[in-house]
């Protein structure tokens, strides 16, 4: 788009962990993240992966996995699965995680496990990147997790222009503590497509 300067600072990079997993104990993997997908596929190749959007399922089935979406919330994926007979079931996730999945679903009747197989860490802007955000003449900002939203309220605290934040959920929006934005909008549905769609938005 003509007069649009993308600025790409990712405040979190991908850590994987490597847990032992049993693979026989289980009858389905719950994903609520794409960074999952290498771990469900090296640990469950075999098992369905019930997700909770499109592109999580996207990198499942592009590793070899059948997969399942409820394009849709941690919410929805929940009451999708409670009308399943699934004996038992392991949620894969990253170590900062939201929406008490396993718990929820042993409370409706399956019995899930849980288990970290990466990390999200804080990755430290370079010199360049905290400069083109400081001097940006104005910034919109997309939010995919609380914990982003965190970590860039204090990042940001440097930045003066006028701000839009453009988020995932609304737990996005709570969790922001920094600059006050011009304006906040939440996507319509929680997915990379709508969050595009979202922030294309209030680039006119």
């Amino acid at each position: 788009m003509p007069g649009i300067n993308v600025l790409i600072a990712p405040v979190l990079e991908i850590v994987p962990c490597a847990p032992k997993l049993m693979a026989e104990q289980y009858s389905a993997v719950i994903l609520t993240s794409r960074h999952a997908a290498q771990a469900t596929a090296e640990a469950f190749p075999k098992l369905t992966a019930y997700c909770v959007g499109d592109a999580t399922a996207q990198a499942v089935r592009a590793l070899g996995v059948t997969a399942v979406s409820v394009a849709g919330s941690a919410d929805d994926l929940i009451s999708h699965l409670a009308g399943k007979s699934l004996s038992r079931a392991i949620h894969l996730h990253g170590k900062h995680t939201r929406g008490d999945v396993a718990r929820r679903l042993t409370a409706s009747g399956i019995e899930t496990h849980e288990a970290v197989v990466y990390d999200q860490r804080a990755r430290t802007w370079t010199s360049e990147e905290r400069d083109s955000v400081a001097q940006a003449q104005s910034l919109v900002v997309p939010l995919y997790s609380p914990r982003s939203a965190q970590i860039l309220s204090k990042r940001l605290e440097i930045y003066t222009g006028p701000l839009t934040l453009v988020a995932m959920s609304q737990a996005c929006i709570d969790a922001w503590s920094g600059p006050v934005p011009i304006c906040s909008v939440v996507a319509q549905r929680p997915d990379g497509a709508t969050m595009t769609q979202a922030v294309a938005s209030q680039l006119t």
